[in-house]
């Protein structure tokens, strides 16, 4: 019996763990359209205007 437990939680486990690691692969897989290389916020403001070093 603990036998058929034990196989049963690792099953479980593995079942679980290599679903989220489709859905990882398939997320970082899909296309950048849907998603925001740094965050969600505008683009960072520079602190100085480094166009007069021309």
């Amino acid at each position: 019996m603990p036998s058929k437990v034990t196989s049963y939680l690792t099953f479980c486990f593995c079942f679980a763990f290599w679903s989220f690691m489709v859905v990882h692969y398939a997320h970082m897989k899909s296309s950048t359209q849907y998603r925001e290389i740094a965050s969600w916020s505008a683009p960072v403001k520079p602190w100085y205007d480094a166009s007069f070093k021309q």
